[in-house]
């Protein structure tokens, strides 16, 4: 979803399900100029280099308020404080917290990699939020990395996610960390936008 992210018939309930069910989620086939379809965006900006107070960590029962609070952030595009809340209360996804100056102020969760998942396998970045006074200090890249560190430490071969196309802030975040525009789904999300989906390869050999 990105910095900005009901159930029914768009791609979220079909997300929802697949979580639980613990299937990897599709991602088209190598094409001839290979897996990836070139980005059809230029990057507006680099990510500044982190600040010196900022951290991340995985989350914890007690944070999940936090992630509840920030995820209405997302309500442009449907009732995300319910659905992340059942993703994250269901154990379908893994959480981590952004903090600035050891409080917590964002919070990234992707979903849990199944050992039943044919290769490659791919790891699924469900959504990342950075409070309005700590964006554009280098939070949310911090907390990319450590969903990509945790993502190839369990097996991993790419990280997927999906953003509005209307999203530029996350957009740009994105392709500064080298994810690369896989397609654009059509009305994705539960009031109808569009979603870009953007894709990355862990390095594994």
């Amino acid at each position: 979803m990105g910095q900005q992210g009901r159930y029914g018939k768009y791609g979220e309930h079909k997300r929802m399900e697949r979580l639980l069910r613990g299937k990897a989620p599709g991602t088209g086939r190598p094409g001839r100029g290979g897996f990836f379809r070139p980005g059809r965006w230029a990057l507006e900006r680099k990510e500044p280099a982190p600040d010196s107070g900022l951290s991340a960590r995985p989350a914890g029962r007690a944070d999940a308020e936090h992630v509840h609070a920030m995820s209405r952030m997302f309500r442009a595009y449907g009732p995300y404080q319910d659905i992340l809340r059942e993703w994250h209360e269901s154990g379908a996804a893994i959480a981590f917290i952004g903090l600035r100056d050891n409080r917590p102020a964002g919070f990234a969760m992707m979903g849990r990699i199944s050992a039943a998942w044919h290769f490659p396998r791919v790891a699924e970045l469900l959504a990342i939020a950075v409070e309005p006074s700590s964006r554009r200090r280098g939070l949310a890249g911090l907390m990319l990395q450590e969903v990509e560190e945790t993502a190839a430490a369990l097996g991993a071969e790419r990280l997927i996610l999906h953003t509005g196309v209307d999203n530029v802030a996350a957009r740009t975040l994105f392709l500064t960390h080298g994810f690369t525009v896989l397609d654009t789904c059509r009305a994705f999300y539960p009031e109808g936008q569009d979603a870009l989906c953007m894709i990355k390869d862990l390095g594994h050999a």
